[in-house]
């Protein structure tokens, strides 16, 4: 009986499912907003590809464009593009005259807004991440940089005792217990310029137990490719062809100045 049932539904089901899928396609294809879902970025590897008139990639067909110089305009987010047209006008042309930008290229970093608990209050920090990749032409994401501000260490202290007696190895540094008991002023005792790694901070306290990773909110991306220029990444939702991930802002940046830039930006020390 029940081989029976089933000798009459698979064919029934079959045929409902061609229906089903014949019937979504033919939406899609009479979609009246289509060309606003074509122009839409809606990967940053699709970007990447717009970016670079990457003709192997994209359908010519359906973006109406002929060259790069026409592309690039259109993968900056309309209002700000409008507002800065001289701004746009002049990466236009600083690009084209630049090598193409891959994913795989070590000079453009992720910034991931996410949230956590640490000591058992909610925080929010910012992940900065970089593509490594290998010999094999393997790759990955890897962690380069942290804004935490719940990390934050107070390097200021303006008392002149706080210090390591020039004459302290003379009695085998036996002031150190005296340091370490100090906890509020403990940065005192490094070297001047000294700056806390926010990274390595972080990566004990998740080992430590102190701090617990619950979720990504929103990323962006700091591409540095192009010679004096630093353009921002982000994805605009929204109705309309010119949404998706589309650039943001775009910073004239010295290529001797781009390390201070992402410091002062992202909170990324680059050691190159």
């Amino acid at each position: 009986m029940n081989k029976r049932i089933s000798n009459i539904l698979c064919p029934l089901l079959g045929l409902f499912f061609f229906l089903e899928l014949h019937a979504q396609v033919d939406i899609v294809s009479d979609f009246p907003n289509r060309s606003d879902i074509i122009l839409r970025v809606k990967q940053v590897d699709e970007f990447i590809h717009r970016f670079n008139f990457n003709e192997k990639k994209i359908d010519l067909n359906e973006i109406r464009v002929s060259r790069r110089s026409e592309i690039i305009p259109l993968l900056v987010e309309t209002t700000y593009a409008k507002q800065n047209a001289q701004i746009l006008k002049n990466f236009v042309q600083a690009s084209l005259q630049s090598p193409l930008i891959s994913f795989y290229d070590d000079n453009w970093y992720a910034v991931v807004k996410c949230e956590g608990v640490y000591n058992r209050k909610t925080v929010r920090l910012d992940l900065v991440l970089q593509v490594e990749t290998f010999p094999n032409h393997s790759s990955k994401w890897v962690l380069v940089g942290v804004d935490a501000p719940f990390l934050q260490i107070d390097a200021e202290c303006t008392d002149p005792s706080k210090l390591i007696s020039p004459s302290n190895n003379e009695v085998g540094f036996i002031g150190l217990q005296r340091i370490f008991e100090d906890k509020e002023n403990i940065t005192a005792y490094s070297l001047t310029t000294y700056e806390p790694d926010y990274l390595s901070i972080l990566l004990h306290e998740v080992k430590a137990g102190r701090f617990i990773f619950k979720k990504s909110i929103v990323s962006k991306y700091y591409f540095t490719q192009i010679p004096d220029w630093v353009f921002v990444l982000e994805h605009f939702n929204r109705s309309g062809n010119n949404s998706g991930w589309l650039i943001s802002n775009l910073i004239p940046v010295r290529e001797a100045q781009k390390k201070q830039f992402l410091y002062n930006e992202i909170k990324l020390k680059v050691s190159r």
